[in-house]
Formats: C-alpha cells, structure tokens, sequence
C-alpha cells in the first residue's frame, strides 16, 4: 500500500453493519450537545484521521467527508432507528467513490462521488476510530462485522458481499466480527 509519496488518494473499501438506538430521537441530550432534546448533532459511525470520516447529523442523515471536504450522503428518512444495515464505502485511487447503504433486501441510498478519496498518509499511518471518535459524538447504536479492503470493490459485489463471510486475500487489511 505505500507509494513513497505522502499523503496519496489509495484504493480502499470499507464495510460494516450499523444499527441506531431505535430510542434516539426520544433521548435528552447532554449540554455538551446544545442542550436539545432528540438525537445528538453528530454521531460518528467511523473515521481515518485526515483521510475519511462518516457520521450521522441530528436528522439522521449519513454523511461520509473526505480529506478535502468532497462529501458522500444518504438522506434523512432513507435510514430507520432499530434496523440493521450494511455500508458500503469504496474509492479508487483516482478519486471516484461511492457509499452505497442496504437493508436486509434492497438497496436504501447510494451516492457517487469523482474526486472523493481514501488518503493514506504513509509516513504516519492513520489514527482510526470505529464508533466513538470523539466521546461527545459516539455512535449511539450497534456496529458489527467490519471489513477493510486495500480496494475498490464494484458495486455489484457490495450488494453480494453483505450475506458472505470473507475468505482472507492479501487485500483485506482488516476484518473483525463483534
């Protein structure tokens, strides 16, 4: 995975299971939070320091940042408290990407992106989080099977990759089973 550059777009894909407190929108937040009643401004679902991050705002829209602000979303309303969906997020080493999110059945949101990359900063590495990235903004919710692949998958295998447990290959860089 490393070129010798800094700070270079890599092919890369994560995937996981998510499910948010079915009781988020009754939940009182904190004063650290503004204070409002219902769910919290932002609950991070992951992130790679410098590079990605993916997080949840207080309308239950999803949103994946990269490194120079390009954004991935699904909208508020696509995504149900109290249900178990499959992420997908998968960018090439040019830049295009895209978050594709199921539920048991069908496809509930996907968005596409050029120019929106996985950025590895070879010197330093990265400091990841899964959940709770900041302890003001932790996911409230369940996350399951993470899987992190050195590439890019097609959309198509996404969609068959979310009822498979994965065989290792040299491009897996990470798979845990919670």
């Amino acid at each position: 995975m490393s070129t010798g550059k800094k700070n270079t777009n890599i092919d890369f894909t994560v995937m996981l299971y998510f499910k948010i407190d079915k009781d988020i929108l009754n939940r009182s937040v904190s004063e650290d939070q503004g204070g409002q009643e219902g769910a919290p401004q932002i609950m991070y679902l992951f992130s790679f320091e410098d590079s990605v991050a993916c997080f949840f705002t207080d309308t239950l829209t999803l949103m994946c940042d990269s490194w120079d602000r390009k954004k991935l979303q699904i909208p508020a309303g696509a995504i149900t408290p109290g249900i178990w969906y499959h992420l997908t997020l998968s960018s090439s080493a040019d830049g295009n990407s895209y978050l594709l999110v199921q539920d048991s059945d069908k496809i509930i949101g996907e968005d596409n992106a050029t120019q929106f990359g996985f950025r590895q900063n070879v010197l330093y590495g990265w400091k990841s989080c899964l959940g709770d990235c900041v302890s003001s903004y932790g996911f409230i919710g369940g996350i399951r099977e993470l899987v992190m692949l050195g590439r890019e998958i097609s959309k198509e295998d996404a969609t068959r990759a979310k009822n498979l447990i994965l065989t290792y290959d040299s491009t897996i860089k990470a798979y845990f089973r919670f």
